[in-house]
């Protein structure tokens, strides 16, 4: 990219034009790697076969081929995994589920507060006089997750 001079009719410098670099384009690492692996179902493929088990054998420099690498139970089920998550969307966090559902509860008991409690709770905090109370978990409230 560089600028180029833009001129009025008296020849004085109006201002500058931004012009693309009309040189070869060069190609990006997702390209490449989509040009190299048939939009990537060589990756799929290998993975799958990892998935199930299947010995991979590696083509040598020399044109011989390598012994078998009989992909282990881990591989496997870090394949496997990895299957699951492009076939389903990666799984949240189980920790990150705990706080959505303790911040839940804080809102409900914020929200059962009056506009006077709420007010004085604020200037308390504000004082510096008490500190964050966490939400509590009703035994009724455990039960109807577990139901649910």
């Amino acid at each position: 990219m560089k600028y180029v001079p833009i001129r009025d009719s008296k020849g004085n410098l109006a201002g500058k034009a931004l012009v693309m670099n009309e040189g070869p384009r060069k190609e990006s690492i997702k390209a490449i790697i989509k040009r190299l692996t048939q939009n990537g179902e060589d990756i799929v493929v290998n993975i799958v076969r990892i998935a199930h088990g299947i010995p991979l054998i590696a083509k040598l420099p020399d044109g011989r081929e390598s012994e078998p690498i009989v992909p282990t139970a881990a591989v496997q089920l870090a394949a496997n995994q990895w299957l699951a998550e492009q076939l389903g969307g990666k799984a949240v966090m189980q920790n990150e589920v705990a706080r959505t559902e303790l911040e839940g509860h804080l809102l409900e008991q914020i929200r059962a507060l009056s506009d006077e409690e709420l007010a004085q709770r604020t200037k308390a905090l504000l004082a510096g006089k008490q500190e964050v109370v966490e939400a509590e978990v009703q035994p009724e409230d455990e039960a109807v997750e577990r139901d649910e």
